[in-house]
């Protein structure tokens, strides 16, 4: 059945950086994003309502049937979604709307279970190891496994394992014991890599050579990425291709964190982490020790970057030089830590455009139309 998901607009808002430059079902948690988990749960194509400026690229369309685009499905969500009648709506503990039926739902029903939302940020990284496991069971299910495996590539928890047809790898060490592995076709596993489940390698991204992967991390489609890594999410297109360690971290698209970049993820004192929301504009806690950085779209740092506990990053950022940025780095700004000057739109869209050339990619019409919204929108320099 086809579906509509909805964004509830002060939770895109919380969600930022990540939410500017799309619907909040885009985003990346386990091995799918989380309309691709609810096409598969509901067998059916899902259509976005989401705010205005996005509307453009990601097409609506009216459905019967309307889902919370920030609820993670799985069997019993996904049951008592279906066991709505028409003017039915599905709501949660604290009150929150999951799922409705028809244009006119005012009978309520009450869910039951366990509720699995992304409501800020950190829930990403936080719900990845989980989701890594829900994604593993469809893929085992839907997918074709390589037959010829390197010989020299040293494998354990063969059964939690699943490398797809087309997949390279070269003289790694994968471990599925801790959780699943999935190495998608297209994907290269460079020599000397260390693998510790879970994790997920998407359609055509690689990890470098040397690279250590600690568990509960996805590396999203055609990103690049090595060093040191531990449950970290990069939604797809980025590359770390060099030394340098990310933890409890988000990674949005089309990011560069160059060599020796480092993200500490727990503070001196092993305190509870503070993240800046960007809506509200100020600090909230988490309910972690461990949190590393949250990097908007289009966003990159150059050599030896250094990057606080809880740092978010905007969108379309370009830091570089020496010593610990401020925790929130407002979009579209460029320069060292101590001295961040507003990016000018020509130079920020020139800047995107070679962004795109490293992929051998190119800014569409499309892809205009919805950076030029998204900067008219986010650029807080009104320049």
């Amino acid at each position: 059945m086809d579906f509509t998901l909805f964004d509830e607009s002060e939770l895109r808002n919380h969600l930022m950086p990540f939410t500017a430059v799309r619907p909040i079902a885009y985003i990346r948690v386990g091995i799918f994003c989380i309309y691709e988990k609810w096409e598969m749960h509901l067998n059916g194509k899902a259509s976005f309502q989401s705010a205005p400026y996005l509307q453009t690229h990601f097409k609506f369309q009216k459905n019967e049937w309307h889902i919370n685009a920030a609820l993670l499905p799985d069997a019993s969500i996904t049951q008592q979604i279906l066991a709505l009648t028409s003017g039915q709506k599905l709501i949660g503990e604290d009150g929150t709307l999951l799922a409705f039926r028809g244009e006119h739902a005012a009978a309520e029903k009450r869910a039951t279970g366990t509720i699995r939302k992304i409501n800020r940020l950190w829930d990403i990284f936080s719900y990845n190891g989980e989701e890594i496991k829900h994604d593993f069971e469809w893929i085992c299910q839907t997918r074709k496994r390589a037959i010829n495996i390197d010989s020299s590539t040293i494998l354990y928890g063969k059964e939690n394992i699943f490398i797809e047809e087309g997949a390279s790898i070269k003289a790694a060490v994968i471990n599925a014991e801790t959780g699943p592995v999935f190495i998608a076709k297209g994907a290269e596993v460079q020599e000397g890599t260390l693998i510790r489940g879970g994790f997920a390698l998407c359609e055509g991204a690689v990890t470098a050579m040397g690279s250590k992967f600690r568990g509960d991390c996805t590396i999203g489609p055609y990103s690049k990425v090595g060093g040191e890594v531990n449950n970290t999410v990069f939604f797809g297109y980025s590359n770390k291709g060099h030394d340098g360690y990310i933890g409890n971290s988000v990674v949005g698209e089309w990011c560069n964190l160059a060599a020796a970049t480092n993200v500490s993820n727990m503070k001196n004192n092993h305190s509870e982490v503070s993240v800046y929301n960007m809506s509200s504009g100020s600090y909230e806690k988490t309910g972690k020790a461990f949190c590393g950085v949250f990097i908007g779209d289009y966003s990159r740092c150059g050599i030896g970057t250094t990057l606080n506990t809880g740092t978010v990053v905007g969108i379309g950022v370009n830091l570089f030089d020496t010593g610990f940025p401020e925790k929130f780095i407002p979009s579209y700004s460029w320069g060292s830590p101590q001295d961040l000057k507003p990016y000018q739109r020509k130079e920020w869209f020139q800047m995107a455009e070679q962004t795109k050339k490293l992929k051998k990619q190119t800014l569409t019409a499309e892809d205009n139309v919805l950076l030029n919204a998204v900067w008219d929108q986010y650029n807080l320099y009104n320049i």
